[in-house]
């Protein structure tokens, strides 16, 4: 077996077999670029996306799983072993499991096939693996932040500015519209009550911090804007769902679709 880096973390979660992945204080580990033997071997003349990546890196990583883990997971987590023989053969226990809720973590986690989990020989500790593949969407992910700091920057102070809410009476019309982006083939809103009753609508919803990973640019007619996709946990219900901010560049704007 291959395994390229491994580093303790706490991401304050349970992992016992058959309980709940709750946010608690037990200590679970990530292993990084995991590999069987067999794709050892493979691999052996080609350099690991781990390998690339520093410490700092990681660090970004590790945090953006952990909250993808606490923010994107409706249903219960549970770590399930493996029937396969084969895939236990290689080190690969089991892996997580979703209770009916489901879950909105980002795409490439589950195009990547993150949620797999082996058992340290040594500590008998559980540790979800992080594929090489998933390593280098966050490796390109990070180098995308690295591309466009503005975006990222201005970022921050609009999510605690749509956190704390707006009092849509105090607003002219022209500052209502510029918290919204409208696809440019697609009809503004024309009736200012309808922008007064979104605005209040948001106070009615907490705005997570989006991952690394649904950050992505898009060419929208002859403008290049950046979309990404963040949790929003319903302060009524309880509920999460999924909206879209577009940054145009010079600020970010809920897109109204």
């Amino acid at each position: 077996m291959k395994h390229l880096f491994l580093l303790n973390l706490v991401l304050f979660v349970a992992c016992a077999f058959g309980s709940d992945m709750r946010i608690g204080t037990n200590e679970v580990n990530l292993t990084f670029g995991y590999e069987t033997s067999s794709q050892a071997d493979k691999a052996k003349d080609r350099p690991s996306v781990d390998e690339s990546l520093s410490q700092a890196d990681k660090a970004v990583i590790i945090e953006d799983i952990r909250h993808v883990l606490s923010t994107a997971t409706v249903g219960k987590m549970t770590l399930e072993p493996y029937e396969d023989t084969k895939k236990q053969a290689h080190g690969i226990k089991g892996r997580i499991s979703i209770g009916s809720g489901g879950h909105l973590w980002p795409r490439a986690f589950w195009e990547n096939d993150f949620g797999q989990y082996r058992v340290d020989e040594k500590t008998s500790k559980k540790e979800l693996i992080v594929p090489e593949k998933l390593l280098e969407a966050y490796r390109e992910a990070i180098e995308f932040k690295k591309t466009h700091p503005e975006a990222f920057v201005r970022l921050e102070p609009f999510l605690t500015q749509i956190n704390r809410g707006f009092h849509p009476e105090q607003m002219t019309l022209a500052e209502k519209k510029a918290l919204f982006w409208f696809h440019p083939e697609e009809p503004a809103w024309t009736k200012e009550n309808y922008y007064d009753k979104n605005i209040k609508g948001i106070k009615l919803i907490s705005f997570k911090h989006p991952s690394l990973l649904t950050f992505q640019e898009a060419q929208v007619g002859s403008n290049a804007v950046i979309v990404c996709k963040l949790i929003v946990y319903s302060k009524q219900d309880g509920s999460l769902d999924q909206m879209t901010l577009v940054y145009d560049g010079t600020r970010w704007r809920i897109a109204a679709f």
